[in-house]
C-alpha cells in the first residue's frame, strides 16, 4: 500500500484508505521502441508494481498536469474547519495550478487544532497586526481631537485605542484574504475517489518539486513517520542547497495568540483600575500578583519547549529510517496489501545514492537546520511586538486620559513606544536565553516550578528597575520632558537591538 503524507489509515476526512492495487494504480508504461505515446495499464505482479512505482515517483513528475492542485491559504483558515466538522469533501476548495507557493508537511498524529492555529498565525497574524495598529492610531487621533466622545477613566467605553486595535486584529485574523497558494493534502488530493487519490499520491514528488518552499508543522512524532521523512527528503533532493524550509513547533501559534489574548485582558483591567484613587504603587503591586502565575506558567512552558528540542536533537543524531513507521506496516498489510516502505526506500536510494547517505544527511544537515530554526527563529522580534501590541494600545488610551494638550500627547506617546519597541523585547529575549540555560528538569515538581518562578521574579525586577530609571533618574537628569522621552526611547531601542542582534545564538 502506498499512502500520502496524510497517512491514510489516519484519514479523518471520511475518505477510504488509499490502496494502490491493480484496479487503482495508473502507472505510465515505459516508451517502446516505436516512441509511441505513454499508455496506462494495470499491473498485477507485486514486484513489477513496486519497480514501476519507484521508477515513476523518483522522477518527481505528475501523472497529468491537471493533478497539480493548491488551495488559497485564506480558504484553509475560513472554510477548512467547517468542511472538517461537516465531513464535506475539501478537494472542492482547491483548484488546478501551475505552481505551489508553499507545501505544508505535517504528521497526522499531531493535534488538528494546534496545526490550524499555527497556520492561522503564520499566514494571517502579521497582516492582522498591521490592520490593528492602523485602527488604533486612527482612534488615538480622533479621541485626541475630541471627535470620539470622552468618558470616565473607570468605564470600558473610553478604551478606544484598545477596543479598536484588538477588535480589528481578531476580525482581520479570521476574515482577511491572502492569495498565497499552499498544498494541504486533505484539500489537494481527492479523498473520496480511490483512483484519483492514488494518482495524487503517485504525484507527491511532483507536488514537492513544484513547491517554492516547505512549511513543516513539527511535532514529537514527525521524524518517526515514514511519509513525513519521505516528503522532507524529496523536497531537499529537488531543491538542493537552496531549499527553503521553515519549521513551526506545535505550540507556537497557541502560545503567541494566547499571549496576545492575555495582554488584551490584562490591558482591559489596566484601563479600569482607579489609578487616581488607589495610586500607582498599589496598582502595580496588584497587577504584579495577577501576572506572576501566568508568567510562571509561560516560562515553565518555554523550558519544556527547549527540552523537547533536546529530544529532537537526540532523535536526529541517531536517526535511522528503519525505525520510521508507516500506516500500512502498523495495520500489518491487511488483504495482502503491498508495503510503502519498499517503494519509498527505493526512491530515497535513487535520490541520495543510498539510504545510508540520506540518514547521514538527516543526522548532519537536516538536524542542524531543524534544531537551529526551532531554537532561534521561533520567538522573533516581530512576533513579540505582535503579542504585546494590546499593551501599546492600552498605554495610548492612558496617555489620552491623563493629557489633554496635543503637545503633551506627543511627548507622552514616546513612553508606550519605548516599552513596546524596547523594554518588552529586551526582557523577553533575556528570559528566553535564561530559560534555555536552565531548561533541565529538577528532581521534584515543586523545585522545578520554583525555578521558573525565580526567572519570572528576575524579569519583573528588571522591568521595574528600567521603569524606575526612567521615572526618577532620567527625568531628574533631563528636566525637559521631550528630551527625557526621546532619550528613554533611544536607550530602550538600543537595549533591544543589542539583545537581538549581538546576543549569541542558541547552539546544540
Amino acid at each position: 500500500m502506498v499512502s500520502g503524507s496524510v497517512d491514510p489509515a489516519e484519514d479523518r476526512s471520511g475518505g477510504e484508505e488509499a490502496s494502490l492495487q491493480e484496479e487503482d494504480v495508473p502507472i505510465p508504461q515505459e516508451r517502446q521502441g516505436d516512441n509511441s505515446a505513454s499508455e496506462v495499464s494495470p499491473i498485477s505482479d507485486e514486484r513489477l508494481l513496486a519497480h514501476r512505482l519507484t521508477n515513476f515517483i523518483s522522477t518527481m513528475e505528475l501523472i497529468r498536469p491537471d493533478i497539480l492542485r493548491a488551495i488559497p491559504v485564506s480558504l484553509v483558515v475560513h472554510l477548512i474547519p467547517w468542511y472538517w466538522w461537516r465531513g464535506l469533501p475539501m478537494v472542492s476548495l482547491s483548484k488546478v495550478t501551475h505552481g505551489i507557493d508553499e507545501f505544508i508537511s505535517h504528521c497526522w498524529q499531531a493535534a488538528a487544532w494546534q496545526k490550524y492555529i499555527n497556520i492561522l498565525l503564520l499566514y494571517q497574524a502579521l497582516p492582522a497586526f498591521g490592520v490593528a495598529t492602523f485602527f488604533a492610531i486612527i482612534a488615538f487621533v480622533l479621541y485626541a481631537l475630541d471627535i470620539l466622545p470622552a468618558s470616565d477613566v473607570t468605564t470600558l467605553k473610553s478604551a478606544w485605542c484598545l477596543g479598536s486595535g484588538v477588535g480589528a486584529f481578531y476580525l482581520a485574523l479570521l476574515l482577511s484574504y491572502r492569495r498565497s497558494m499552499v498544498f494541504l493534502d486533505l484539500a489537494c488530493i481527492h479523498q473520496e475517489d480511490r483512483r484519483l487519490k492514488a494518482e495524487g499520491i503517485l504525484s507527491m514528488g511532483g507536488f514537492l518539486k513544484r513547491s517554492k518552499s516547505m512549511l513543516v508543522l513539527w511535532g514529537g512524532r514527525y521524524v518517526q513517520r515514514l511519509w513525513c521523512v519521505f516528503e522532507l527528503s524529496a523536497f531537499i533532493h529537488s531543491h538542493g542547497e537552496r531549499a527553503s524550509i521553515r519549521m513551526c513547533p506545535p505550540l507556537l501559534g497557541p502560545t503567541l495568540l494566547g499571549g496576545h489574548f492575555a495582554f488584551s485582558v490584562g490591558s482591559l483591567l489596566l484601563l479600569n483600575w482607579h489609578w487616581e484613587r488607589e495610586g500607582l504603587d498599589v496598582g502595580r503591586a496588584l497587577f504584579g500578583l495577577v501576572c506572576v502565575p501566568a508568567f510562571t506558567f509561560a516560562v515553565h512552558s518555554v523550558r519544556a519547549y527547549f527540552r523537547s528540542i533536546d529530544l529532537l536533537d537526540k532523535q536526529l543524531r541517531q536517526f535511522s529510517i528503519s525505525e520510521c513507521q508507516s500506516s500500512c506496516c502498523e495495520a500489518e498489510h491487511p488483504n495482502g496489501m503491498s508495503c510503502d516502505r519498499q517503494v519509498l526506500l527505493s526512491c530515497i536510494s535513487k535520490w541520495f545514492g543510498s539510504v545510508q547517505a540520506f540518514e547521514l544527511c538527516v543526522q548532519s544537515d537536516v538536524r542542524a537546520r531543524m534544531v537551529h530554526q526551532l531554537a532561534n527563529d521561533t520567538l522573533t522580534y516581530p512576533r513579540i511586538l505582535l503579542a504585546a501590541s494590546p499593551a501599546l494600545f492600552a498605554l495610548m488610551d492612558l496617555i489620552i486620559w491623563f493629557n489633554t494638550e496635543i503637545y503633551w500627547l506627543m511627548v507622552e506617546l514616546y513612553r508606550p513606544l519605548s516599552y513596546w519597541l524596547g523594554v518588552f523585547p529586551f526582557v523577553i529575549k533575556l528570559v528566553f536565553h535564561i530559560s534555555h540555560r536552565l531548561r533541565a528538569r529538577l528532581c521534584t515538581m515543586c523545585l522545578d516550578i520554583l525555578l521558573s518562578l525565580t526567572i519570572v521574579v528576575f524579569a519583573i525586577s528588571l522591568f521595574l528597575g528600567i521603569n524606575l530609571v526612567e521615572e526618577i533618574y532620567l527625568r531628574q537628569l533631563l528636566p525637559n520632558h521631550l528630551h527625557a522621552s526621546l532619550a528613554f526611547l533611544s536607550i530602550c531601542i538600543l537595549l533591544a537591538a543589542l539583545s537581538w542582534c549581538c546576543m549569541p545564538r542558541i547552539r546544540y
